[in-house]
């Protein structure tokens, strides 16, 4: 995609309603690009535009190889003065991916309007083009364009992610004293449970039948079948370490 770097007072009288009509042919702070001849550096963001109009100070999400910071413009080691003809404009979103929007006065392209309520909010990526996203927020009725410039992607913990994903599971108390009460605890303090172990330490005759109201409570538990030195089979039972509820 052909690019240069606007000049000064550009966006003065410029009034895009779509993220296309113009964005296509500036650079501007903020843009997401790629370099055409070190792609081994990665998505880079141009972070300042010289006051030369020519030399674009980009940081790239790997190092560069070069000892300095762009002036102070960039992570040391992550950045490169590039002009506009070695870059490309690009869009690193996909939907589903989680970003956050640029306050109303940060935005690359003033000219182009975006609700306030989605300033500097956290939003989910609906679908992208070349130069813009339509981005929904959680609460906000509707959807948004938002030129990818205003965008920044949030790196979202994939535990945390799952973790959120995961619906929790209301567990029920058992009466202090009572058989599944004692089993859970002696559960809970890491041990596992058998048939004999069972009936010796709590008198219960019929484990399976309060292991499965265990379950029902919203506890995992986990069994394994083994053999004794007589040749019968029984069930040793255990709480899930991973992703254990409590």
């Amino acid at each position: 995609m052909a690019l240069t770097v606007p000049s000064v007072g550009v966006f003065s009288f410029l009034r895009p309603q779509h993220p296309r009509d113009h964005m296509n042919y500036h650079i501007v702070v903020g843009a997401h690009v790629r370099h055409k001849d070190h792609p081994d550096y990665g998505n880079g963001r141009i972070v300042h535009i010289h006051q030369n109009g020519k030399s674009l100070a980009v940081e790239f999400e790997n190092r560069t190889g070069l000892a300095h910071d762009c002036a102070g413009h960039t992570k040391k080691n992550f950045g490169r003065w590039s002009k506009a003809s070695s870059l490309e404009l690009i869009n690193p979103f996909k939907a589903g991916d989680t970003v956050q929007m640029a306050a109303l006065d940060q935005r690359a392209y003033p000219g182009f309007y975006y609700d306030s309520d989605y300033a500097e909010k956290n939003g989910s990526v609906l679908s992208v083009d070349d130069s813009y996203a339509i981005v929904s927020v959680a609460g906000i009725p509707g959807s948004q364009f938002v030129p990818t410039a205003d965008l920044t992607l949030v790196k979202v913990d994939p535990v945390e992610a799952v973790k959120k994903a995961t619906p929790k599971v209301k567990t029920i108390v058992f009466q202090s004293g009572s058989q599944c009460g004692r089993l859970v605890k002696h559960l809970l303090a890491g041990n596992s449970i058998t048939p004999l172990v069972a009936r010796q330490l709590f008198g219960v005759e019929r484990l399976a039948a309060r292991i499965l109201e265990i379950k029902k409570a919203g506890h995992k538990v986990t069994s394994t079948i083994k053999t004794d030195v007589n040749g019968k089979v029984y069930a040793e039972y255990a709480l899930r370490k991973a992703g254990r509820i409590w």
